[in-house]
Formats: structure tokens, C-alpha cells, sequence
């Protein structure tokens, strides 16, 4: 053996490397990362909204995904294009079928009521204080006075407030590049969400498997444990809120068909959407609902405005109540039983930080924050933090 190579050995005995970090190494890695985190979520803030509503479509799209990839022998990404093109044919005909006719039925109730509006405006420009009252049609009686309303639109529509007719109108101008820029931005963004959507359906597994690959085995059970019951707060979410929205809708559709609204099914669908948002999404619906029914009234009950107005709205009412407090908890079980207080802030926060988006996502959040949260705590008490349950065979 040469000197360099007997130097190269005893260099070898004698010097030995630390593989573990020290703990100030350790938690400044983790602060680091924590700041990087921030930073990253900063920089992609502006589309956010498109991610979190990928993120929901793949949701959505992965059980069936997996039950065709576990029954059948074709792989992952064969039934992620199968899944998601048949996602697509249904939200065609979907569309085809339901949204086409309902902005039609728009259309049509703003070309009717448009056809009033010359007879109204020339109501306005001969009106006087003693035409507001609304009289009640058998004795005459004054019920409401809306000289309040009228007054205002008779000055402008005799132009005795010019500046603010004009105001209008440049308002009007402005607002029709709006619309066009706002179709286009959602038609480009269906395409955005769409596309992120799919690609993060094929590697769902994937990205899985290397985040549940970083924890040690011993402790990979637990975190098995709290990922299975965040998701299930986002299931019986789902379901339960697209399930409520839809029998509410439904049932709203048949009252407003018995009671001979005009726009029916167009108003169902608004009903539809709203009702996505728990506990406050029926009562963004109601005014239209109202003015509907003042403004066109009924083609089978021979009632008046007010009284049939009252009618509508009682049923509306008892069909939401009776939803939201008896069929709602049966779907979404415990996971989602929030103290009312603790959602209604969870509401208000959501629409502060993610408007409509996050006003929808404020519950589900919420019970997955309480699910990390008692995992915490029980982690902090120390033991096992799931003793009653066990993963057998689970998995993304």
C-alpha cells in the first residue's frame, strides 16, 4: 500500500458524518419552508379561484375513477379518459338541455317586461304623489304608499334630473364591454380549470403516494386515519348540499308550475345555485323571487300581487326549512354539525377572503379545520390519537 493510500484510510477511520440535523437546523429548515409556503400561495393568489375549483372537479371525478380502475384491469390514466370524457358529453347535453332553455326563459321574462316599460314610463310622466298608494282591489282601501319608489323615477324620466339620467346611461355604455369581458374571462377560465383538473386527476396518485412516502410507517396509520375523515367531511358535504339544493329546486320548480309563475324552470335553477350555500344562499334568491311574482303574477290562481306574493314565499319557506332541518342532517351526518354561529362567521370570512367561492367552501373548511384541529390536540395528549379505528387495505 502507497502513502496516499494508507493516508486515504486512516482518513476514513478516523472521520465520521453527522446524518441528522441538529434541532436549530431542523426548525429553521421548517420555518424556511413555512415562509416558501406563503410565498408560493402569494404568488399563484390570482388563480387561485382556478385551482380550488380543479381541485373540486377532481374531487368529484376521483370515486369513479377509482372503481373503474379497481373492478376493471385498465389503468389510471385509461379511466381518467374515460371518466372525464364522459364528464364532458353530460355537461354538454346538460347545458344543451337545461341552461339553454333557462337563459331563454330569462330572455323571455326580460322581453315582457321590457314591453311594459314604455306604458310604465308613460305612467311616470304624468304621476302624482296620489297614485302611489297600491288600493286593495274590493274596497279600495290604501295598503302601501310607493311614492317613496315612484316619485324618484317620474323626476327622472320628465328630466328633471338630467345629470343623473345621463350618469345612467354612460353607466349602461360602460357596462356592455363588461359583460363581453366577463363572458369571455369565464369561458376562458372553463378551459383552465378544465385542463388543471385533468392533469391533477392523472397524477392524484402519484402525488399521494410521495406525501404519504414522507412519513414514517409507524406513524403512516394515523395520518391514513385523519386524510380519510377530512375527505369524508368533503363528501357528505357534496352530497349533502347538491342533494338538498336539488330537492329544494325541484320541489320550487313544482310549486311555481302549479302556482302558473312565468319563468319556472328558470327560477328553479336560481333556487339551485343559491341553495349551494348553506343556512343564507335561499334568501339571495328571494328578492327576484319576489318581484317575479309581484310583477307577473300567477296564469292559474286569480290572486292579487300582495296576497299571492305572501303565498309563494310561505311555501317557498316551509319547502326550505323543511330541507335544511330534516333532510340536510341525515346526509351530511356529524361531520358537519358546526354550531350555527361558528358557520355563519365561517360565511362572512369566506366571502372576505374568496367571495361566492369561499362562501361555498366556508363549512366544508370549517369541519376539516375541526378535524385537524382534535388530531392536534390528541397528538399533543400523547398516545394514539385514533384507538377506535384502523386502516385496512385504504388507500388514495
Amino acid at each position: 500500500m502507497n502513502p496516499v493510500q494508507q493516508s486515504e484510510e486512516v482518513g476514513k477511520s478516523t472521520l465520521s458524518y453527522p446524518s441528522d440535523w441538529s434541532i436549530f437546523s431542523r426548525h429553521l429548515t421548517i420555518i424556511v419552508l413555512l415562509v416558501g409556503l406563503v410565498f408560493g400561495v402569494t404568488l399563484i393568489r390570482p388563480v387561485m379561484t382556478y385551482v380550488i375549483m380543479a381541485a373540486i372537479l377532481v374531487f368529484i371525478l376521483y370515486y369513479p375513477v377509482h372503481k373503474i380502475e379497481t373492478r376493471t384491469r385498465l389503468s389510471h390514466s385509461a379511466a381518467t379518459a374515460i371518466i372525464f370524457g364522459l364528464y364532458l358529453v353530460v355537461g354538454i347535453v346538460l347545458f344543451v338541455f337545461l341552461v339553454i332553455p333557462a337563459i331563454q326563459g330569462v330572455v323571455r321574462l326580460a322581453t315582457e317586461l321590457s314591453m311594459e316599460l314604455p306604458a310604465f314610463a308613460d305612467f311616470l310622466e304624468d304621476y302624482n304623489p296620489e297614485q302611489g298608494w297600491l288600493l286593495d282591489p274590493e274596497t279600495g282601501e290604501k295598503l302601501i304608499n310607493l311614492d317613496f319608489a315612484l316619485e324618484p323615477l317620474s323626476r327622472y324620466v320628465q328630466g328633471e334630473e338630467v345629470e343623473e339620467v345621463n350618469r345612467a346611461i354612460d353607466t349602461l355604455a360602460d357596462l356592455i364591454p363588461q359583460v363581453v369581458g366577463g363572458v369571455t374571462n369565464f369561458i376562458t377560465g372553463s378551459i383552465v380549470v378544465h385542463v388543471m383538473a385533468f392533469f391533477f386527476l392523472l397524477e392524484l396518485p402519484t402525488l399521494y403516494t410521495s406525501l404519504i412516502g414522507q412519513i414514517s410507517p409507524q406513524h403512516r396509520p394515523e395520518y391514513q386515519i385523519l386524510t380519510r375523515r377530512v375527505i369524508l367531511v368533503w363528501i357528505n358535504f357534496f352530497r349533502g348540499t347538491v342533494a338538498s339544493a336539488a330537492l329544494i329546486a325541484t320541489l320550487s320548480l313544482i310549486q311555481f308550475l302549479i302556482m302558473g309563475l312565468p319563468a319556472a324552470l328558470a327560477l328553479s335553477l336560481m333556487i339551485f345555485v343559491t341553495s349551494l350555500i348553506p343556512l343564507v344562499g335561499g334568501f339571495i334568491a328571494l328578492p327576484i323571487l319576489i318581484f317575479v311574482t309581484f310583477s307577473q303574477g300567477s296564469s292559474t290562481l286569480g290572486l292579487e300581487p300582495i296576497p299571492l306574493t305572501i303565498l309563494v314565499l310561505v311555501i317557498h319557506f316551509l319547502i326550505s326549512q323543511f330541507v335544511w332541518q330534516v333532510v340536510y342532517p341525515k346526509l351530511t351526518g356529524k361531520a358537519l354539525n358546526l354550531p350555527v354561529s361558528l358557520v355563519i362567521v365561517g360565511l362572512a370570512a369566506g366571502a372576505a377572503i374568496g367571495g361566492f367561492l369561499g362562501v361555498l367552501l366556508a363549512a366544508p373548511t370549517l369541519g376539516s379545520v375541526r378535524q385537524i384541529v382534535d388530531f392536534l390536540i390528541r397528538k399533543i395528549r400523547g398516545g394514539n390519537p385514533y384507538p377506535e379505528e384502523s386502516i385496512t387495505n385504504w388507500q388514495m
